[in-house]
């Protein structure tokens, strides 16, 4: 609801929480067995292990994401997620804790290209060209559907009729 004491008209978010674009069915791998793009074993930055931390901190067993950039850190599922970037958001993962908190037993993944896509506005079913780096280019770069909405309406405001 609008906070305007004379107001009070029910507003719809600008965007979503990640949640409610997040694939329940795609899996990660353990926290503890290290960086998955990787072609021997390397474990996970001292920051990363620092948010996965946080993470289980903050939201007590429930998923939660990770943002790996610019000092991000852990956020829940309910609030939008930072800028998806040119790398196709290659820097937001999911950690989904488990049961007995074990920082190394934490399923953890990167947000696929659906679901970053999904984050910019794109529909569900929308089909992107090429391979995976290229399609994760193509969502990094979008402007997200709301964002170009808005300043659509912006310009017209101000073009001659």
């Amino acid at each position: 609801m609008c906070p305007t004491q004379r107001c009070h008209a029910r507003v719809e978010p600008v965007t979503r929480g990640i949640g409610d674009v997040i694939d329940e069915n795609v899996r990660g791998h353990r926290f503890g067995d290290g960086r998955q793009d990787r072609n021997a074993f390397e474990a996970y930055a001292p920051a990363a292990r620092a948010a996965v931390v946080e993470g289980h901190r903050l939201f007590g067993g429930k998923p939660f994401i990770v943002t790996r950039r610019n000092h991000g850190g852990a956020t829940p599922l309910d609030v939008p997620i930072g800028t998806v970037t040119a790398q196709g958001g290659a820097h937001h993962y999911l950690a989904r804790p488990t049961p007995d908190m074990d920082i190394d037993e934490c399923e953890y993944r990167p947000l696929t290209v659906k679901e970053n896509a999904r984050t910019q506005g794109f529909p569900k079913e929308h089909v992107f060209a090429g391979e995976e780096p290229d399609q994760k280019l193509q969502v990094g770069d979008a402007v997200p559907v709301t964002v170009a909405t808005w300043a659509a309406q912006e310009t017209l405001k101000v073009l001659p009729s």
